[in-house]
Protein backbone atom coordinates (compact mmCIF):
# COMPACT_ATOMS: atom_id res chain seq x y z
CA UNK A 1 0.00 0.00 0.00
CA UNK A 2 1.31 3.42 -0.89
CA UNK A 3 1.52 6.08 1.74
CA UNK A 4 1.84 9.84 1.34
CA UNK A 5 5.63 9.85 1.68
CA UNK A 6 6.30 7.32 -1.06
CA UNK A 7 3.88 9.10 -3.41
CA UNK A 8 5.67 12.37 -2.66
CA UNK A 9 9.08 10.88 -3.37
CA UNK A 10 7.82 9.39 -6.62
CA UNK A 11 6.40 12.76 -7.67
CA UNK A 12 9.73 14.43 -6.94
CA UNK A 13 11.56 11.91 -9.06
CA UNK A 14 9.08 12.15 -11.92
CA UNK A 15 9.23 15.95 -12.08
CA UNK A 16 12.87 16.61 -11.24
CA UNK A 17 14.97 13.97 -12.95
CA UNK A 18 13.88 14.29 -16.62
CA UNK A 19 14.60 18.02 -16.73
CA UNK A 20 17.94 17.53 -15.00
CA UNK A 21 19.08 14.85 -17.42
CA UNK A 22 17.91 16.90 -20.41
CA UNK A 23 19.93 19.92 -19.30
CA UNK A 24 22.96 17.79 -18.46
CA UNK A 25 22.92 16.13 -21.86
CA UNK A 26 22.09 19.04 -24.16
CA UNK A 27 23.85 22.01 -22.54
CA UNK A 28 27.36 21.08 -23.75
CA UNK A 29 25.97 20.48 -27.23
CA UNK A 30 24.21 23.85 -27.24
CA UNK A 31 27.32 25.63 -26.02
CA UNK A 32 29.58 23.90 -28.51
CA UNK A 33 27.52 23.83 -31.69
CA UNK A 34 25.06 26.66 -31.15
CA UNK A 35 27.29 29.23 -29.47
CA UNK A 36 30.68 28.29 -30.90
CA UNK A 37 32.61 27.38 -27.74
CA UNK A 38 35.34 24.75 -27.83
CA UNK A 39 34.84 21.35 -26.23
CA UNK A 40 36.95 22.22 -23.19
CA UNK A 41 35.28 25.60 -22.70
CA UNK A 42 31.80 24.11 -22.94
CA UNK A 43 32.69 21.50 -20.32
CA UNK A 44 34.10 24.18 -18.01
CA UNK A 45 31.01 26.37 -18.45
CA UNK A 46 28.59 23.66 -17.32
CA UNK A 47 30.48 22.81 -14.11
CA UNK A 48 29.52 25.84 -11.90
CA UNK A 49 25.75 25.21 -12.01
CA UNK A 50 26.32 21.67 -10.76
CA UNK A 51 28.40 22.93 -7.84
CA UNK A 52 25.66 25.39 -6.88
CA UNK A 53 23.02 22.68 -7.30
CA UNK A 54 24.96 20.31 -5.04
CA UNK A 55 25.29 22.95 -2.33
CA UNK A 56 21.58 23.77 -2.64
CA UNK A 57 20.65 20.10 -2.43
CA UNK A 58 22.69 19.51 0.72
CA UNK A 59 21.34 22.72 2.26
CA UNK A 60 17.73 21.67 1.60
CA UNK A 61 18.39 18.20 2.98
CA UNK A 62 19.96 19.64 6.14
CA UNK A 63 17.11 22.12 6.63
CA UNK A 64 14.47 19.46 6.11
CA UNK A 65 16.17 17.06 8.49
CA UNK A 66 16.54 19.70 11.22
CA UNK A 67 12.93 20.87 10.92
CA UNK A 68 11.55 17.35 10.29
CA UNK A 69 9.66 18.54 7.22
CA UNK A 70 11.60 16.52 4.69
CA UNK A 71 8.78 15.86 2.23
CA UNK A 72 7.75 19.53 2.04
CA UNK A 73 11.33 20.59 1.37
CA UNK A 74 11.78 17.95 -1.34
CA UNK A 75 8.53 18.90 -3.09
CA UNK A 76 9.39 22.59 -2.93
CA UNK A 77 12.88 21.90 -4.19
CA UNK A 78 11.62 19.86 -7.15
CA UNK A 79 8.98 22.42 -8.07
CA UNK A 80 11.51 25.22 -7.95
CA UNK A 81 14.01 23.38 -10.15
CA UNK A 82 11.50 22.06 -12.70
Amino acid sequence: MLDFTSVGVMSVRLTFLPSTYAIAYFLPIILQEGMGFSVGASQCLIAPPYVVAALWMFGCAWFGKCRRIILCVFDGHANMIS
